[in-house]
């Protein structure tokens, strides 16, 4: 029996996990898979939303944001060292404007290209990529699919062990206080 228990944790630890990330007009979800079979799909907004919206009174709250900011500030080290051990499978922009002068056309492909060059500096690899700008009515596109397994989400979180203590601290004096979401 120890030994099933084992190697079914042995299994899950390295067994990729992936993340599709859709959003546009029709579309706003996440989507995570551990097989084809087995997946749990999370509405994109809704977890947007649950964010940045105070339980109490179910609006946006200023202090929330705040609050959410220094919780991202804290947590930047990690964020990056999880960022360094994903795989990014596919990233795909569309862009549809009805571009009026050149000019705009050229902003859009500067935005493209600092995000496909924030992409590939971020992340341990990108194996394909597509960004397209169209002219139309105005439009968003993104889909983001990458993979990362248990055993180095587990890894990141020992190495920086100092950093989540941290992050646990603040989120119980904001609980504390009152002004957490989460």
């Amino acid at each position: 029996m120890i030994i099933i228990v084992i190697f079914a944790f042995l299994f899950l630890c390295f067994v990729p996990i992936g993340v599709r990330v859709i959003y546009d007009d029709k579309f706003s979800d996440i989507d995570i898979f551990l097989f084809k079979k087995l997946k749990r799909t999370f509405d994109l907004d809704k977890f947007l939303r649950s964010i940045i919206v105070d339980k109490e009174n179910n609006k946006i709250s200023f202090q929330v944001i705040v609050n959410d900011l220094e919780l991202l500030i804290n947590s930047k080290k990690i964020i990056k060292d999880i960022m360094s051990i994903i795989t990014i499978n596919k990233s795909t922009i569309i862009l549809k404007q009805d571009f009026d002068n050149h000019l705009q056309f050229i902003l859009f492909w500067n935005i493209v290209a600092r995000y496909t060059y924030i992409i590939r500096k971020s992340f341990k690899k990108v194996d394909n990529e597509y960004y397209m700008i169209t002219d139309g009515e105005q439009d968003i596109s993104l889909e983001l699919i990458f993979h990362f397994n248990m055993f180095n989400l587990v890894f990141v979180i020992i190495k920086n062990f100092k950093d989540v203590i941290n992050i646990i601290k603040i989120k119980r004096r904001q609980r504390k206080n009152g002004t957490s979401n989460l």
